[in-house]
């Protein structure tokens, strides 16, 4: 029912299993939901990440997972997990970006 609400996209419509967007105005309990099928998921074994729209947010989702998720959850942006993609296949310099330092 909630899932209907707020307009989730279906597991079996990407293919990937745990992939879930939502499409939903403020205040429909977006980061509600994520945050804490972020932590079921973790506490089961499995290791999330979690592409937020703003750094305050990935910020605020990595403060408050961080003691139950075990480090299997992490949330960045979407810039900063491609910084991290460009860091960690030794593509840094190609796409421009410095190889350490801050994710911004």
């Amino acid at each position: 029912m909630l899932g209907r609400r707020l307009g989730a996209v279906d597991e079996a419509q990407h293919g990937g299993e745990g992939f879930l967007a939502f499409e939903a105005g403020a205040g429909a309990g977006k980061s509600v939901v994520a945050r804490l099928r972020a932590i079921s998921l973790a506490e089961g074994g499995r290791s999330v990440l979690l592409v937020c729209s703003t750094a305050s947010l990935a910020k605020t989702f990595q403060r408050d997972v961080e003691a139950r998720s075990g480090g299997r959850v992490l949330a960045n942006t979407l810039h900063q997990v491609l910084v991290l993609f460009a860091r960690e296949t030794g593509r840094s310099a190609a796409f421009g970006v410095p190889a350490t330092g801050a994710l911004t």
